[in-house]
């Protein structure tokens, strides 16, 4: 009779503690399940992010190039180049000298954005109808110089 008695208490106790047991490691492996099925889905949604992030950082990108292509462009075509030219004439002994003055500055819409650029360009040194005459007038002052005196000037040189 102990050991019906000792029977009858352990046993359930046994049962109760392995039924315990096998429904913790049941719900251990169905939790563990559903951890990766999560781990899994996250997963996922981050490279899905970074997928978009990347081609969002990339449209970006293209976009402020864009801007700053256009703003070039924009600032390119508003700037012009405003030119004078005339004619400077210098007369001297030797003869008439003219140059063709020309005058650049820079514009953007209305504004100078620099100051005024002068360069010369030579038209004709001397003019021709007036070589025979400083001809004459460097022989003139050739012999002027060798005699010490007045010297005739010859036409014909």
């Amino acid at each position: 009779m102990a050991a019906d008695l000792i029977f009858w208490l352990l046993f359930p106790t046994v049962v109760g503690a392995g039924a315990g047991t096998l429904v913790w490691m049941l719900m251990n492996a169905r939790i563990e399940v559903l951890k990766s099925r999560y781990r899994a889905a996250v997963a996922e949604m981050e490279n899905g992010a970074e997928l978009r992030g990347a081609a969002l950082e990339t449209a970006a990108r293209e976009a402020r190039e864009a801007g700053r292509r256009e703003a070039l462009e924009n600032l390119i075509s508003g700037l012009r180049v405003e030119q004078q030219r005339f004619t400077r004439r210098r007369r001297s002994l030797l003869g008439d000298h003219s140059r063709v003055i020309v005058r650049e500055r820079v514009l953007l819409g209305d504004l100078p954005i620099s100051g005024w650029m002068e360069y010369e360009l030579p038209d004709r040194d001397p003019e021709p109808e007036t070589a025979p005459v400083t001809r004459q007038l460097v022989v003139a002052s050739a012999r002027l110089s060798e005699n010490g005196n007045r010297a005739r000037i010859d036409a014909a040189g």
